[in-house]
C-alpha cells in the first residue's frame, strides 16, 4: 500500500491531450447549465472503472473548482485511496435524520 500511496501522490497525472480542460470545460458547461427548478445542486458525478484515473483528475482539478470528494468503495477493496471517513457514516442505516445527514455533508 506504502508503493500505491507514493505513486499516486508523487508520480504526475498521465493524460490525454486535453483530458482535464475538457473535463473542467464540461464542469463549467454543467454548472452555467444549472436550474434550480430542476435540479437538486449544481453538481456532477465521475463514473469510470476502476483504475482509470478519476481520483488523480479530481486532484488536478482541485486546485481550480471546488471539488468534494468521497470514496464509496468497499472497506476490504484493495484501492487507493482507502474508503472515505463521510462513507461509512452516510452509508449507515438511515435514522431518523437521514437526510440531514445527505444535507450535511
Amino acid at each position: 500500500m506504502k508503493v500505491v500511496k507514493r505513486a499516486f501522490d508523487e508520480v504526475p497525472f498521465k493524460q490525454s491531450s486535453d483530458l482535464t480542460r475538457n473535463f473542467l470545460d464540461f464542469i463549467i458547461k454543467c454548472a452555467q447549465s444549472w436550474d434550480p427548478r430542476k435540479y437538486y445542486a449544481p453538481c456532477v458525478s465521475l463514473v469510470q472503472a476502476s483504475g482509470t484515473g478519476k481520483t488523480k483528475l479530481l486532484k488536478v482539478i482541485a486546485d481550480e473548482v471546488y471539488v468534494v470528494y468521497c470514496c464509496l468503495h468497499d472497506e476490504n477493496s484493495s484501492g487507493y485511496p482507502s474508503k472515505s471517513t463521510i462513507a461509512i457514516y452516510l452509508l449507515q442505516e438511515p435514522d431518523d435524520d437521514y437526510e440531514g445527514k445527505y444535507v450535511a455533508f
